[in-house]
């Protein structure tokens, strides 16, 4: 399960994308293009200087191919498709907003399950996954399993948005 998510969402969490973020983003549906283009011009108005994002942000919202061009010319030839760090924060972008709609979702452990099948078994997510083995000495049962659904979205807040502030 993909959750397509807009722009304040992302922005209530505090992570900055990049470039690469965004075309990850684009290239799964997990954000749309304007949205792309919405968060590009944020981080410009917030004072990056990131050339790939100066293009992006000047792309027409309503020009989906034109993003997608400029996403693909600020991508290096050797570029990884799956970049470890975007697919980091796409990922917990995902299983935040799972969180955040828990109460609404007829399975929210199910989806747990499915985005973590969609982002390749991450290991620390396996700690809140139903079918796999709790850590050792963890105790077990569902809500075992959204409190570490929860201290893994913490944790992982706290360690993404403090890397945007490492020089």
């Amino acid at each position: 399960m993909r959750l397509e998510l807009d722009r304040d969402f992302i922005r209530m969490t505090g992570l900055v994308l990049d470039a690469e973020d965004l075309r990850l983003g684009v290239s799964l549906g997990l954000i749309s293009p304007p949205t792309a283009i919405r968060l590009a011009a944020d981080a410009v108005s917030s004072g990056s200087t990131d050339p790939a994002l100066l293009v992006v942000a000047q792309q027409d919202p309503n020009d989906v191919w034109s993003l997608r061009d400029a996403l693909r010319a600020t991508d290096p030839e050797e570029a990884d498709l799956f970049p470890p760090q975007s697919v980091r924060k796409w990922t917990y972008l995902q299983l935040e907003a799972a969180y955040a709609m828990r109460d609404r979702l007829r399975d929210p452990l199910g989806v747990v399950e499915e985005i973590y099948a969609d982002f390749d078994y991450p290991a620390p997510v396996a700690a809140f996954v139903r079918y796999m083995p709790a850590p050792p000495g963890a105790p077990v049962g569902e809500e075992a399993l959204y409190d570490r659904w929860s201290r893994y979205l913490a944790d992982e807040a706290a360690e993404l948005t403090q890397q945007k502030n490492r020089p």
